[in-house]
């Protein structure tokens, strides 16, 4: 099964709220508590975007940054997270 195509965490959301039991939706949508950290995140990530740029030099891409004080040519992390299997059952 090949997982579907989202662009962005909304969509990623509505593809996956009708696969989860009810009890799972409520955990995830609701967050820990009364979902004051769930309302405060979106808050916050509605204030970023990403500006498309055109017409740009892309020859020479530098994607380092430095996290922690160490530099990290590609900053993708990946945080430990117990819960996980919650969704992605078949993952360790």
């Amino acid at each position: 099964m090949h997982p579907p195509d989202f662009y962005d965490v909304a969509e990623l959301e509505r593809i996956a709220v009708p696969r989860w039991t009810s009890g799972l939706r409520s955990f995830i949508q609701g967050g820990a508590g009364n979902g004051s950290g769930v309302r405060a995140n979106r808050l916050a990530q509605s204030k970023w975007s990403l500006r498309a740029r055109v017409l740009v030099d892309v020859s020479t891409v530098d994607t380092s940054t430095p996290v922690l004080g160490v530099p990290v040519d590609v900053p993708i992390m990946i945080v430990p997270s117990g819960l996980h299997a919650l969704v992605l059952p078949r993952v360790r």
